[in-house]
């Protein structure tokens, strides 16, 4: 999804800048690969969306911190102990299969083309409206707002391989350095 201003898409917090892709069949992925490039303005405390799927996965900053989020069985929050408050632009991915039933280990995290932990993706249930993936909030509706600036999001209806999330990275990291 191209963004704006010079490829960037800047949060202010605030509900007047939260981006939703519509939930249709083409977006109620449970093998999918999410990337995006991300810079956190402002410190502040709580959770706030990067890239979220109500009721799947999110990609979040918790008091500063990048964490990934699993919404099935009881939820499962994965801390990388990444301060994204230090004004760097970072490329986050997440690649996921087989996220439906019992899956087991069937994600990656990867931070700058880097692999960087892996855990659990289970999709409880994508296909009601409220579950449309959002970037710069936490699901639709919701009071979780980046104070941030988001750029490329690449959203593939696969699991690439970390040789692909690599490429991806090398490619467009030269948009992402410190022209702001």
């Amino acid at each position: 999804f191209p963004s704006h201003d010079k490829g960037v898409i800047r949060f202010n917090k605030t509900t007047s800048k939260q981006m939703v892709v519509s939930n249709n069949p083409s977006t109620q992925l449970t093998t999918a690969t999410i990337g995006v490039w991300v810079k956190v303005n402002a410190s502040y405390s709580g959770f706030a969306g990067i890239v979220t799927k109500r009721d799947a996965y999110g990609i979040f900053t918790n008091n500063n911190e990048l964490v990934f989020y699993s919404w099935g069985g009881s939820g499962s929050l994965t801390s990388t102990g990444i301060n994204l408050l230090d004004n760097q632009w970072r490329y986050v991915t997440l690649a996921f299969s087989g996220a439906t039933g019992s899956p087991v280990n069937n994600a990656t995290r990867y931070v700058n083309g880097q692999p960087h932990t892996t855990g659990t993706i289970l999709v409880l249930d994508n296909s009601v409206w409220w579950t449309a993936i959002a970037w710069g909030s936490c699901c639709f509706g919701s009071e979780q707002f980046l104070n941030g600036s988001i750029g490329e999001v690449h959203l593939y209806n696969r699991r690439l391989t970390d040789e692909e999330i690599l490429y991806n990275f090398n490619v467009s990291r030269w948009l992402y350095r410190d022209w702001e």
